[in-house]
Order: C-alpha cells, then structure tokens, then sequence
C-alpha cells in the first residue's frame, strides 16, 4: 500500500486505507493560528459552492438629499450569508474572495440577524454590518469597530472534501455547548 493511501484516522489511533484527498487551497486556511487540535469541528449540511460569493453582488449606494448614504432601493436582493444550526448555535457563514468567514448569527447589540446583513470593507477591514442598527463586525475576531464594548463570537472554518467529490464546510467549537445536553422535559 503506498504512502499516500495511509492516514491517521481523525476518530481513532488506528491506520486506515483511504483515498487520497487534494490538499485544500490555503485561501481556505486564512487563520493559520487556529490549531485543528482545539476544536471539535461539527459538519455543516453546507457546500462550499453553495455559498453566495458576496463580490459577486455588490450593492449599490445613493445618497439623500441630506447627503446620507444608503443602499439603493432593489440592489440589495440577495442574501449573502448562509445562517446553520450547528452545537446548539445559530452561526453565520459568508464568502468574500473566495475566503470562508462564521460568526455568531445574532447580532451582541440586539440579536438580529447577521446572516441577512452587507459585507463591507472598512479601512482594510472586512465587515459584516448588522442588518438593524449597521453596528459593523469584523469577520476575523468579531470585534465592533464603533467605540463600544461589544463583540460577536468568531469561529474556525474548514472545506473537507467527501469522498464523492463534494466539498463540505465544517465550523470549529471548543467545547459543546450546554443546550446540547439541556432537557426541559424532566
């Protein structure tokens, strides 16, 4: 058996005969400081290809009489994120040339949805404005770049190819969440 067909199995200790799965673009491993290790990483029911490319749809802006900016009426039609329920999480899942972002989908202001807002990139920084108060979010750490004290929980993504070819997105979490094993019912 060659080399190449022997791995690690990522669930035991044991060796196993797999296919050879293509190393992943390293545009998908924009955070080369999450260590795979930390995280227990939950599979999506998202491909990759099924992600809304958000330059793909840019919006378009027109100003008031007042000279405010706003997104003109009918350009703002497609909704860029993806929202999934992963860990006892709503997480929002973008893509922005062809890099993979998640963030918590509720919004730490006032908990609206994330998924539904614009990506924008401000002074170098790429963004996910609130849909409700356009509070803006950084998509690498979650940070608010207005002065207030408030951030959105980030978390690692990663494109895993299936053995039928398919591209599948999993998201990273350090621990479960406790709603996991939380039962009303008792």
């Amino acid at each position: 058996m060659s080399d190449e067909r022997r791995r690690l199995s990522p669930w035991t200790d044991s060796v196993d005969d797999v296919e050879a799965v293509p190393s992943v673009p390293r545009r998908w491993n924009r955070r080369n400081d999450y260590d795979d290790s930390g995280y227990l990483w939950f599979r999506t029911p998202v491909r990759s290809a099924d992600i809304v490319e958000a330059t793909d749809h840019p919006r378009q802006y027109e100003y008031t009489v007042n000279g405010r900016k706003r997104v003109k009426s009918g350009s703002a039609t497609t909704t860029l994120g993806t929202k999934v329920e992963l860990n006892g999480k709503t997480v929002a899942i973008f893509k922005y040339k062809g890099g993979l972002y998640a963030i918590q989908n509720a919004c730490p202001h006032q908990a609206a949805s994330l998924h539904l807002g614009d990506i924008e990139d401000i002074d170098g920084t790429l963004c996910i404005s609130c849909p409700r108060h356009k509070w803006p979010f950084s998509l690498e750490d979650g940070q608010c770049l207005l002065p207030v004290n408030c951030q959105a929980e980030c978390y690692p993504i990663r494109v895993r190819q299936e053995r039928d070819g398919s591209e599948i997105l999993y998201v990273g979490f350090t621990a479960f969440s406790d709603t996991l094993f939380h039962d009303d019912s008792f």
